[in-house]
Order: structure tokens, then C-alpha cells, then sequence
């Protein structure tokens, strides 16, 4: 958050999810893997709401696959948001069922989908 106090606010790390922008689903529903340009790219299929990677209880494997997905998408997904010279490159990988980072996106919902079912939301 910015500050006069505080010039260096872009390089600090992330403050941890507010309550109310996290999952409070009762019921145990699916999640989606998609970027939220934070940390955990899982959201629930219900309420679009961060859902907790512990709340699924995957394993380190899975955890580490999938923050090397989203700094990969996040790759992209900059690019795009830049709208510069870039721009229509990184839309065409983002939408490409083919590209790379939604083959590794698929790849990695099918690890999840064993903890628990997860879909890939498409660009």
C-alpha cells in the first residue's frame, strides 16, 4: 500500500489476503487456477474468493508447481497488461489452448484435481 513514510512500498512483499477477500465456503467445492496478480492464483468456483493452499492440503511437490506456473503466466500475463509492443504476442500464448503456459496450467490442474477438483480458467 502506498506511503509517504515508505518509498520503497513497491518492492515490499504482499500483505496477507484481508479476510473478507478469502473463500468462507462451508461446503468443500472446486477451485480454479487463475491469476489474481498475487501469490495464490486458486480461487473458488463458487464465490471467485482466494481459497488457502492449505485449506487443500496438497503436497510440496504441487506447491512448488504451482508458483513456478504462476510466475510463468504472470510472464505473459504482464506482458499483455503492459499493452505495449508485446501486447498481441502474449494475448495469442494466453488464449492458445496449445501454448505452453496453458499445457503447463492443464498440467498442473491435474495434479491438484487429486486433492481436489480445480479447473483452469481460460484467458
Amino acid at each position: 500500500m502506498p506511503t509517504d513514510n515508505d518509498p520503497y512500498w513497491k518492492l515490499r512483499p504482499p500483505p496477507p489476503t484481508p479476510d473478507d477477500e478469502t473463500c468462507a465456503c462451508t461446503s468443500v467445492t472446486p477451485v480454479v487456477l487463475q491469476p489474481h496478480l498475487s501469490p495464490n492464483p486458486l480461487s473458488c468456483a463458487r464465490c471467485n474468493l482466494e481459497v488457502p493452499p492449505d485449506r487443500i492440503r496438497f503436497d510440496e511437490h504441487v506447491a512448488d508447481s504451482l508458483a513456478s506456473w504462476r510466475d510463468f503466466h504472470d510472464c505473459f500475463y504482464f506482458l499483455w497488461l503492459d499493452s505495449g509492443e508485446f501486447e498481441e504476442w502474449a494475448k495469442g500464448h494466453l488464449r492458445d489452448p496449445m501454448s505452453a503456459v496453458n499445457t503447463r496450467g492443464l498440467e498442473l490442474v491435474a495434479q491438484i484435481n487429486v486433492f481436489r477438483r480445480c479447473y483452469l480458467w481460460w484467458f
